[in-house]
Parts: structure tokens; sequence; C-alpha cells
């Protein structure tokens, strides 16, 4: 029976299982039998952060050094990652019938940025079913793809496994030995590659509320998510091909240009894998990409970043600012100022650690800014692109990195509540304005 108990803070209790199982895996990456080449604790340990957070990032080849075994604890471990600890050992309660307690669904309500404590079991049994179903639609129509390229059937099977799952959990792996460049010029790979990416990052309560609340009217969560997704993809596809057509699309039919186009902005969504060599890519390019990055995923899903919806609050303050109004209002509902209050901290506090972090890598790694600062925003949004920097990165960095994966996963308000715990004072003091602008 799994117990799970937390006494102060489900925060700090979040934070410890996501580094316990990152020290678990790291082990099992180190076993004899999980390597083909000598593998160093800080190297498994990258590999395992990358993996739980569903990052990419990786310092080995892990198509080359890792052996079937330890292909199978990575395929394992972005599964966790993807799909959270706590709907995994959540699933595993209510498959088992076992009683889930008061404690365990505040953790689970927690890891999955739930308010409500009502909702949190059908979502941790939608999660599980949702992304099985998902995923293994993906199997099968990758399958056909691999088979044909290498007529092995158990191959096959495990590749498309592997993809359909790297995919949908927006991980970033991939066990080719090219990457997806070999099949950027097969539409269907790229496309069913693309819905997979954008199916893991729109979020879980969007998709239960369409199954399960069809004649209702959507939340305003739901809404501002799909409307800024939406908004975002379509953005990222014209700017990426127009800026790209002459460089790195200039190979590419006009038809491969734009699906591989839209791909590029569907996976800097925090999908991670790329058809294309993020390092010959234009400068400009790569700061959209940095943008988008940060901007992410939804909140309760498999994508990081300070999150779709965090990012439309932030801009519809601005607009009522702008426009001397007191309230944000959003499709005619007002949104909660503990909302906007969180959103700035978040925004605030990626930023400053996306500064610090570009600042003290700067100085260690002696390198141009641009690859640092794109490995920086890479790892800390959880995405995994990256222009060919991580292995030759020093020890200190590759920790640092491996530190940001995790936060990113975490999210900072749960580190941040995690570890200082704070508390509303009941103490008022006397306002007095203070000259700004």
């Amino acid at each position: 029976m799994i117990q799970l108990k937390f006494k102060d803070s489900p925060f700090l209790t979040i934070i410890s299982l996501y580094v316990f199982f990152t020290l678990v895996f790291t082990l099992f990456y180190l076993l004899p039998a999980s390597h083909t080449l000598p593998l160093s604790f800080i190297d498994a340990s990258f590999l395992s952060a990358s993996a739980m957070s569903v990052t990419g990032l990786s310092t080995i080849d892990v198509t080359a050094q890792l052996t079937l075994i330890g292909k199978l604890f990575l395929l394992i471990q972005i599964q966790f990652g993807g799909i959270g600890i706590m709907a995994i050992l959540g699933s595993f309660l209510i498959l088992f019938n076992k009683k889930i307690s008061l404690p365990q669904q505040t953790l689970m309500s927690f890891d999955q940025n739930q308010k409500s404590l009502k909702s949190i079991k059908p979502l941790i049994l939608f999660i599980v079913s949702f992304t099985a179903i998902i995923e293994c639609m993906g199997c099968v129509f990758f399958f056909p793809i691999f088979y044909n390229e290498s007529h092995d059937i158990p191959h096959a099977i495990f590749m498309s496994v592997f993809h359909s799952v790297s995919s949908f959990t927006n991980a970033g792996f991939t066990l080719l030995d090219h990457g997806l460049s070999y099949y950027a010029t097969n539409a269907f790979f790229v496309l069913g590659t693309s819905v997979l990416i954008i199916l893991g990052v729109i979020g879980f309560p969007t998709f239960l509320e369409f199954f399960y609340s069809k004649n209702k009217k959507k939340s305003l969560y739901t809404k501002l998510n799909l409307v800024t997704h939406g908004i975002l993809l379509v953005l990222g596809f014209v700017c990426f091909y127009f800026l790209e057509r002459k460089n790195a699309l200039h190979i590419f039919t006009f038809s491969d240009s734009l699906t591989n186009a839209f791909f590029l902005s569907a996976t800097s969504r925090n999908g991670g894998l790329s058809t294309l060599s993020i390092g010959s890519l234009m400068p400009s390019s790569l700061y959209l990409l940095m943008l988008l990055m940060f901007i992410g995923g939804s909140a309760s899903s498999c994508g990081g970043g300070i999150r779709t919806t965090t990012f439309a609050v932030l801009v519809s303050k601005v607009i009522s600012i702008a426009k001397g109004q007191r309230d944000v209002v959003i499709f005619k509902k007002r949104v909660d100022n503990d909302d906007i209050n969180k959103a700035i901290f978040v925004f605030i506090v990626y930023f400053c650690l996306f500064f610090v972090s570009s600042l003290i890598l700067c100085f260690v790694e002696k390198k141009p800014m641009e690859p640092i600062a794109f490995e920086i925003m890479s790892a800390l949004s959880t995405t995994g692109l990256s222009t060919g920097i991580t292995a030759d990165l020093t020890t200190f960095s590759k920790i640092w990195l491996l530190l940001l994966m995790i936060i990113g996963r975490i999210g900072v308000l749960s580190l941040v509540y995690g570890l200082l715990q704070p508390k509303e004072s009941s103490i008022r003091y006397q306002k007095e304005t203070v000259i700004v602008g």
C-alpha cells in the first residue's frame, strides 16, 4: 500500500518526490546493464533530471550510449514525469481500490495545479486513460513508418511507443540516429508528431471539460487557454516560415517548408523535438523560439514555461492598466486579483532565474551569450531544444541547468511555497503613494 503523508507543506512533499525519483533513476542509468560506454554520475543525473522534467536536453547520445534496458528506463521516466508523479501514484491507488486520503488528494491537486479537491479523482482517472489512448493511437500511427524503414516488428513497435510517448509528454527525446531531420520531408510523420505535441500541452482539464461538459459553458481557463494556444501557434508558424524560408527552409519544397515551419511552432511550446538544426536558425528565429518557450504550455499539462494562461492574464492586465480600468476582464469575466498576483509573481521569478542564470553561465563558460541564453531558457521552460552546446558545458553549468530543469517541472510557485511556506500577515499598514513610471 502506498503511504503519502505531509506535515507542513504539500509543496515541499512534491519537491521531495521529484528529487527522490530523479536520484533513483540516476542510479538506474548508472547500472552496467543500462549503458554501453562509461557514464559519469553528473551525466546520469543530468539525463535523469531531463527525463523527469520531460525536457530532452542531454549531455550524452542516448541512442548510442544507452542499452535497451537504459532506453526502457528512459521511456518509463519520461512517462512518469510527463503526466506527473502524483497522477501515476494516484492511479495505482484507484486501480487497487485503495481509499485516497485527504493528504493524498491534496498532494494530487497541488501537483496538477487544481484548486478543488472534488475534481481531483476524476481528473487523475482522465489523465491516465486519456494519455494511454492518445499514446496508443500515436503508436499505431507511427508503426508503419518505422516498420517500412527497418522491417523489424519488435524494433518498429519499440520505436513507435517511444516516439509516441516522447511526443505527447513533450519529453524531447528521440532514438533516431540523426534526430527527426531524416523524416523532415515525410509530412505524415511531421504533422502526426505535431498533433501529439499540441495535445500534450493543451492541458488535461480542458479536454476533461470538452468530454464531460459538452453542453455546458466552458470555463474561463479553457477559453483563455485555447485562444492563447491558437494565436501563438499560428503566429509562430507564420513568423518562422517567413524568417527561415530563405535560410533553414530553403532546401525544402513549398509544402515541406510549410509543414516544417508549423512543426517548429508546435515544438517550441515545449516539445523539444526538431526536424531542423536549431543552431542553423536565424538569430531572430532563436529569439522568437525563446519567447514561445518562455510562455510554454498550459497549466496541468505536459508542458512547462510560465503557462499560456499566465501570459494571457499578464497581457490582459497590461491592457486594463492602459485603459485605466480597475478590473481585468476577459470574455466578460473578471479575473480574481489573487490569480493576477500569482501571474505577476511567476513572470518575475522566471525572468529573474533566466537573467541571473545567463549572467553566471556566460561568465563560467566564456561563450557567446546567445547559445548560453537559449540553453538556459530551454532548460528552465523544460523544452529541450538546443543549439548543440549541451555536451560541451562544464560540470558547474550542467548542475545549474539540472536544477533549472527540476524547478521548471515543479513550478516556481510550488518551489517558493514549498521552501518558504509564506503566510499572509494580519497587519495592515498605512497606505502611501509612490512615484513610478
